[in-house]
């Protein structure tokens, strides 16, 4: 049923992490947009300041 909570029962390494955000929303899915902190900021944002920090 769409909204049900995905549980993985042991840990599981993904390729990438648009292929983790496609395994959770059932379809094709931008991992570095979809994936947010708990301060709302993308993985995009997250890489972007880390690449301009160094």
């Amino acid at each position: 049923m769409v909204g049900d909570p995905t549980f993985f029962t042991q840990d599981f390494r993904f390729a990438s992490p648009s292929t983790a955000a496609g395994v959770l929303v059932g379809g094709a899915a931008n991992g570095r947009t979809a994936w947010k902190d708990r301060h709302g900021r993308t993985l995009k944002e997250l890489q972007n300041a880390r690449t301009e920090a160094v």
